[in-house]
């Protein structure tokens, strides 16, 4: 048995692969994740990494029998210099395909190899579009989906209120935050950074929201930083303790327990990058495989966690959800 383990430090885990004696060898596809625990990149999790794995076994890639799956996890890490030792070792185990989520560590593995064939989940700035490289936006239009996100949440508070935005500095700073920033310059509600140190901990978490009760925010919504992610349970369960209304950027948040979610859905996104896959794995080059946009931008409301909070949903906004969970 062969193991190859990313930098112990980090909290990551690679699942182990084993060959057969004289087994014919498999195409090899790395699955990185900046946060996402390698053990729950599976098919059957609730992570985005199930509709991945279940579209490429649809499409006739089957792992362990005509494809295997090395899974990688920077653990959340948030540091350049930590993501690119993960590139360094990802792009070094010699894969054919590298599937990636998230544009930090996107950013290390486009400075890393101009070779290997990249399929990313993120957004894909202008600057990393490279030959070697295709994939889904995370989103298009910041102002349509995160500027959207505040006048969704703010519907449901009074006028005037005061937003926390739960994320870190590099995500407020860039088109993330501005877009937030832009769709409050409203008046109606006004949005704050409270800002969590990378690399994400739990404990740092709650700090952020004893920071908020201090502050007497009325609602949080949660940026789309991926190193948040293992950490949505916490996230929405801090907001319900605090009596806050949260907002997620996709479905994983409010089937976590935030009051509402509004984004792309992360789903069908990584079907779609599934498809990419085979596409390459077939023979195809990533310059000639067009980057893609989201097409499913979609409205969950968690009414479990409204009566929780003792909100009242209004008719027309559970009207307009794309889901309901009850």
């Amino acid at each position: 048995m062969r193991r190859r383990v990313f930098i112990a430090s980090l909290g990551a885990l690679v699942v182990p692969r084993a060959f057969a004696q004289g087994q014919p060898a498999l195409p090899r596809v790395a699955l990185v994740d900046s946060a996402q625990p390698a053990a729950t990149m599976v098919e059957g999790s609730t992570s985005p990494w199930n509709a991945l794995i279940a579209e490429l076994r649809s499409l006739g890639y089957v792992e362990g029998k005509s494809v295997m799956f090395d899974r990688w996890s920077g653990g959340g890490a948030g540091r350049a210099a930590a993501y690119r030792d993960l590139a360094r070792q990802v792009v070094a185990s010699g894969p054919q395909v590298i599937f990636v989520r998230s544009r930090s560590v996107l950013a290390q593995f486009a400075a890393e190899t101009k070779s290997v064939p990249i399929v990313a989940v993120a957004s894909i700035s202008a600057e990393l579009r490279q030959p070697n490289i295709t994939g889904v936006q995370a989103s298009y239009d910041a102002q349509q989906i995160y500027g959207k996100q505040v006048e969704v949440l703010g519907s449901l508070l009074k006028p005037g209120a005061r937003i926390a935005w739960l994320g870190t500095k590099i995500v407020w700073e860039g088109v993330t935050g501005g877009a937030a920033r832009k769709a409050a310059q409203g008046g109606k509600v006004s949005v704050h950074p409270v800002l969590v140190p990378l690399p994400v901990r739990r404990s740092t978490v709650r700090q952020a929201f004893a920071d908020m009760a201090h502050a007497k925010y009325d609602g949080v919504l949660v940026s789309p930083t991926t190193e948040l992610y293992p950490f949505r349970d916490a996230i929405a369960e801090l907001a319900v303790v605090r009596g806050l209304p949260a907002l997620g950027n996709n479905r994983l948040w409010a089937e976590a327990g935030t009051l509402l979610a509004y984004g792309a859905d992360l789903d069908h996104l990584f079907r779609r990058g599934a498809h990419l896959v085979e596409q390459i794995l077939k023979g195809s080059q990533p310059s000639a495989l067009p980057i893609e946009n989201p097409t499913k931008i979609e409205l969950i409301v968690n009414l479990e966690t409204a009566r929780s909070l003792n909100m009242t949903i209004p008719p027309a906004l559970i009207a307009r959800a794309d889901r309901v969970i009850e």
